[in-house]
């Protein structure tokens, strides 16, 4: 692993799992009593795709015990996490608007341990957890069990954008799941793209409809001419905003 690239901090319960005391009516992928828990779909793959483009952690607001048993559920290798911090590792702070106290992560602890925030990032669904890390937080919404749950296919692809950059602070990651999300990015498309110059290309949502290209992604895209009839492979290295219709 090299510690050139980025560390990826990964939240756990309602962002890779959801751990209930009331079962849902299909099999528990796993136990950590007295909880049933689920893997979010496709966390296997995600784990595996993450692994290979950042440096590693967890960070979770569950106690110590908990993480570190769910984590040897998911990881294949849990040596591979940079560290692995629990509630312990939290900041208890107040919320006197609603007068409850709330389990912060507080990225000042990060520092203080040579980690450069300028290349860290954070998933979590919990943003009150990060009021002073925005800079670095990408907000997934809340996995509560739904296994038609497609959040971590659309943030594999988001996240291969962020490996590239250099100050992830500098990104504006609010929103991200509106104005990217409901990309097809992962998956090659066959695109017609009337009066285009080969050499020229984009992406398109899930309706269909031609949107710009965020950065670079590695992944290979049929691109057919409509002016020369035949088909070229894009690598994602051209950053340009066309129009077109998607054959699905």
């Amino acid at each position: 692993m090299s510690d050139q690239q980025q560390l990826l901090i990964l939240d756990l319960d309602e962002t890779l799992i959801y751990a209930t005391t009331k079962p849902l009516p299909r099999p528990a992928d796993f136990f950590v009593p007295p909880y049933a828990a689920y893997l979010r779909p496709g966390v296997e793959h995600f784990l595996n795709f993450v692994a290979m483009k950042f440096r590693l952690a967890v960070w979770t607001s569950s106690s110590p015990l908990y993480a570190r048993e769910v984590v040897q559920r998911l990881f294949q290798s849990p040596d591979i996490l940079e560290f692995l911090w629990a509630s312990d590792r939290c900041t208890p702070r107040r919320n006197f608007e609603t007068d409850t106290w709330i389990n912060t992560k507080n990225f000042r602890k990060l520092s203080r341990r040579g980690y450069d925030l300028r290349r860290v990032l954070m998933v979590d669904d919990s943003p009150e957890k990060h009021t002073h890390n925005y800079g670095n937080l990408i907000r997934v919404k809340p996995f509560e069990g739904d296994s038609s749950d497609d959040e971590l296919v659309h943030l594999e692809a988001y996240l291969e954008l962020l490996s590239k950059e250099t100050n992830i602070r500098h990104v504006e990651k609010r929103g991200w799941r509106k104005s990217f999300g409901a990309a097809s990015l992962i998956y090659p498309l066959t695109l017609t793209v009337p009066e285009l110059p080969q050499e020229e290309a984009l992406w398109v949502n899930s309706e269909g409809e031609a949107a710009p290209l965020l950065g670079v992604l590695e992944m290979d895209l049929i691109i057919q001419s409509g002016t020369k009839g035949d088909t070229q492979k894009w690598d994602g290295r051209t950053d340009l905003i066309m129009h077109g219709k998607a054959e699905h």
